[in-house]
């Protein structure tokens, strides 16, 4: 949705990548999904097992993140409190500005959620969703 509100109808990156190329492919993989789910709840049916099926939204997914729950979950797996703390000091007093009617807001803090386009933040993020899964 995003990209269709780009004046130009491109992606935002170098690569141009027209708008109709990303809408298609999300919706064959909506259908490549839906489908398989269709083929795992047959079998499961046929072989009379238990399924459960747990759908996750993950939009604005890495901006939920709690970040007190995910210091303590990087200490729980075992990460060294000195690495813990770097990773800490890098959000400490993170702060944002938005631009909204063409005017910039004052700066805010940003107290929740992993940065995003950080190369160490995916793996953030796994770190809680494995904790959810397992727990």
């Amino acid at each position: 949705m995003a990209v269709r509100q780009i004046k130009n109808g491109k992606s935002a990156g170098p690569d141009n990548i027209p708008a109709e190329a990303l809408k298609s492919h999300i919706e064959r993989s909506c259908t490549d999904q839906i489908a398989t789910l269709r083929i795992i709840v047959e079998q499961s049916v046929e072989w009379s097992s238990s399924l459960y099926i747990n759908f996750i939204d993950y939009e604005k997914a890495f901006d939920s993140v709690d970040r007190r729950t995910l210091w303590r979950l990087l200490r729980h797996y075992g990460v060294p409190e000195k690495i813990v703390n770097i990773i800490r000091n890098s959000y400490d007093g993170l702060q944002c500005k938005v631009v909204h009617v063409g005017q910039l807001t004052d700066a805010f803090q940003v107290r929740t959620g992993v940065r995003q386009g950080r190369l160490l933040s995916p793996f953030l993020f796994l770190l809680v969703v494995d904790w959810i899964v397992k727990t």
